[in-house]
């Protein structure tokens, strides 16, 4: 995937198909969302197109994030854990031996034992993630495994899929459980000029979360920013002093559509919904879709780590705070602005989006870079922002594309044993 910027100023969304039709059908599938998740306890309304197991779990999840409120941060660790189970359970699923995992090549559908298995883990996955949902969570599961049944699957082949769910489950709450999300800061705020202003940042410790691919979180630290007050600080910051007093309809269009803010999925909800959607029009394979989301939602996990690792190392002033002529009207975020965090998260799910379905992609990377934008355009984030947060996301991105089939074979590999 490139790394693009638009020009700073009026710029028209892009109009294929695929933006046009798919992202606003997103975001009206978000919206309804949003007024359901008033009824925490009620099921998930069925969405236009058919829905597999996997995608029929993650949009539970973007439901449950929205019901919780939960930060980015969160609820990317939160689709991350789901579909890395999911995907290793469906991998799991097929009839091998242990230890042994064939190339996703050699596997093609199986309904029996690998919807069961996806079934159980999500489940048990975001009971953990979700506690205060676990009545809902488990009625989906009883439906799910109620649907299998009238399909006629084999009474043994649902016992080995629970199995297999079970099993992989269980891996993954001892990751989640040492993963360091839990860390409490007792820290404080720099103060000085070009400091961010504030006295309870979000998660300043997120960047000592345990990534899925690295060592930590530094391993993706982004350079120093331009010094404040230097030229280059001085430059970036009028640029989006411009844009605030001029401002059009369209950019604030932008602006909203990629907000994602409390209340909603988030912006990582929102590339897995953009990723649901495309695993639904392609029908991909059940293994196929679990593989497309894993590759997704720990890229972005991955670089959301990396983001806030540099975040709290830099703790960059917002320009809003530099220059408070600068208007934010949809909000101002609660912590540091170097790098942008929908910018890592944005091109991360794109780059790794762009791998797997290569004929949109263009299109994904339009998109990471007008998720970009978007936050210029709202006054909550420089240029170089942005630009640094491409690069973190692509780095993951990169990294999980190499990589991530490995972990997975890897867990599945170590839950065979521990159940041999």
């Amino acid at each position: 995937m490139s790394i693009r910027f638009s020009v700073w100023g009026e710029r028209s969304r892009p109009s294929s198909h695929f933006q046009a039709a798919h992202l606003r059908r997103l975001l009206i599938t978000a919206l309804v969302a949003a007024a359901a998740s008033a009824c925490s306890d009620s099921t998930i309304a069925p969405e236009p197109l058919e829905l597999t197991p996997t995608t029929r779990w993650n949009a539970i999840a973007r439901e449950l994030v929205i019901s919780d409120r939960a930060s980015p941060a969160m609820a990317g660790r939160a689709y991350a854990y789901l579909s890395v189970a999911q995907y290793a359970a469906a991998v799991a699923a097929y009839p091998i031996r242990p230890g042994e995992v064939p190339s996703l090549a050699s596997l093609g559908r199986n309904r029996d034992p690998s919807n069961a298995a996806i079934a159980t883990v999500s489940a048990s996955v975001l009971r953990s993630l979700f506690p205060s949902h676990v009545a809902r969570i488990d009625h989906e599961l009883q439906a799910d495994i109620a649907a299998l049944r009238g399909e006629a699957v084999a009474i043994d082949a649902m016992e080995r899929g629970e199995s297999i769910g079970a099993a992989i489950a269980a891996a993954i709450h001892a990751r989640a459980r040492t993963d360091r999300a839990d860390a409490v800061w007792a820290g404080t705020v720099p103060n000085g000029e070009g400091f961010w202003i504030g006295t309870a940042p979000q998660l300043p410790l997120w960047g000592a979360v345990r990534p899925w691919l690295w060592n930590a979180g530094s391993e993706l630290r982004a350079p120093p920013p331009p010094a404040f007050q230097s030229q280059e600080f001085r430059d970036a910051l009028a640029e989006v002093r411009e844009i605030a007093e001029t401002r059009t309809a369209a950019q604030m269009e932008i602006a909203r559509f990629w907000a994602d803010g409390p209340g909603t999925s988030t912006p990582p909800g929102h590339w897995n919904a953009i990723a649901s959607e495309l695993i639904r029009d392609r029908h991909l394979t059940e293994l196929h879709a679990a593989r497309t989301l894993a590759l997704v939602n720990v890229a972005m996990a991955d670089a959301f780590i990396g983001c806030w690792d540099s975040k709290f190392f830099y703790w960059v002033v917002r320009p809003y705070q530099a220059d408070p002529a600068i208007t934010t009207p949809i909000g101002q975020p609660p912590h540091p602005s170097y790098p942008s965090g929908h910018a890592c998260g944005s091109s991360a799910a794109a780059a790794v989006l762009a791998a797997l379905f290569p004929d949109v992609a263009e299109e994904l990377d339009r998109m990471a870079v007008e998720a970009c934008d978007s936050r210029v355009y709202a006054g909550i984030h420089y240029r170089f922002d942005a630009e640094a947060g491409m690069a973190i996301g692509v780095a993951a991105a990169e990294r999980t594309l190499e990589r991530a089939d490995e972990l997975v074979r890897s867990e599945v590999a170590r839950t065979f044993a521990a159940n041999e």
